[in-house]
């Protein structure tokens, strides 16, 4: 389904039947700095995943987990690629680092154990390579 950063609210009913979700859009402004390319950064790589992030939450509040035989709803978000690899742009690391900070935060409220809410959970994406099998 076909959807642009600030329409994230479109995808609320495909959302519904989501189990997983994998927040991994982005754009790299690669050395750019300029007041676009900051407000570009921003808003696809933090804000758009945050709120993506907050609907498919608010899509599992919602329906609970009234069958405890269930799946338990997942987020996976890719933060950052830092970790294992310079940053070459700046831009993009500042704003995915953001969307991490953001998900940190929401932790915070999550009843029960960290890192779960109810009938969901989520955690930040290692990159491929840094995953042990």
């Amino acid at each position: 389904m076909p959807w642009r950063c600030g329409e994230e609210s479109a995808l609320a009913q495909l959302l519904e039947g989501v189990d997983i979700l994998v927040i991994n859009h982005g754009i790299n402004v690669h050395g750019e700095r300029s007041p676009g390319a900051v407000e570009r950064s921003l808003e696809v790589n933090a804000l758009s995943a945050w709120r993506l992030l907050e609907l498919f939450v608010a899509t599992c509040e919602r329906q609970g987990r009234p069958d405890p035989a269930a799946p338990i709803k997942e987020v996976w978000v890719n933060t950052s690629e830092a970790e294992v690899q310079p940053a070459l742009s700046p831009l993009y690391e500042l704003s995915k680092r953001l969307l991490g900070e953001l998900l940190s935060l929401r932790q915070l409220d999550a009843p029960g154990a960290p890192g779960a809410c109810g009938g969901w959970c989520w955690g930040r994406s290692a990159p491929p390579s840094t995953r042990s099998g």
